[in-house]
Formats: structure tokens, C-alpha cells, sequence
């Protein structure tokens, strides 16, 4: 988990343009910490399809999935389920 983690960190620190990676609190939300707003939550979730070819819906994205750790954690176990189904 690490991995993709440390993947999103560094997405977010691209867009932004400004963030370092140590400055990324990953258990905050994305939109209260001011990371994303809803534009690049749109780019964030067509980025996740391209990457790991997971479709995060926009409504799961802001209920359960707006910090980069649970984020990570979905996209983990999504695609290892992934790969182990027939």
C-alpha cells in the first residue's frame, strides 16, 4: 500500500505545484485540507481509472474515500481482487 500511497502523494504534490510530499497529511481530507477541489477531484478519479483501472464514483469518493489513506487502501484491495478473480 505503501507504494500507491506514495503515488498519490506525488500526484497531489504535482497538481499543486507548491506541496512537497512531507507536507501531504494523508489521513485529512482532500478538500478540507485544501488539496483538491472538485475539478481536480474530477482529473484525481479519471487518473485512478487510467492508473489502476479502478472507477472510484464520485459519490463513494466523497463519503468514504476523500484522504489518500483510504484511498490507498481501496486501491489496493481493488485491484488484488483484481488479479485473483477468474
Amino acid at each position: 500500500m505503501t507504494d500507491v500511497l506514495s503515488k498519490l502523494v506525488d500526484w497531489i504534490c504535482e497538481k499543486d505545484g507548491m506541496l512537497q510530499p512531507h507536507q501531504v497529511d494523508v489521513t485529512a481530507s482532500l478538500y478540507d485540507a485544501g488539496y483538491i477541489d472538485s475539478m481536480r477531484a474530477a482529473d484525481l478519479l479519471v487518473h485512478l481509472e487510467d492508473t489502476y483501472q479502478v472507477v472510484v464514483s464520485e459519490r463513494s469518493f466523497a463519503a468514504d474515500l476523500d484522504t489518500l489513506d483510504r484511498l490507498a487502501a481501496h486501491l489496493c484491495a481493488q485491484t488484488t481482487a483484481q488479479r485473483h478473480a477468474p
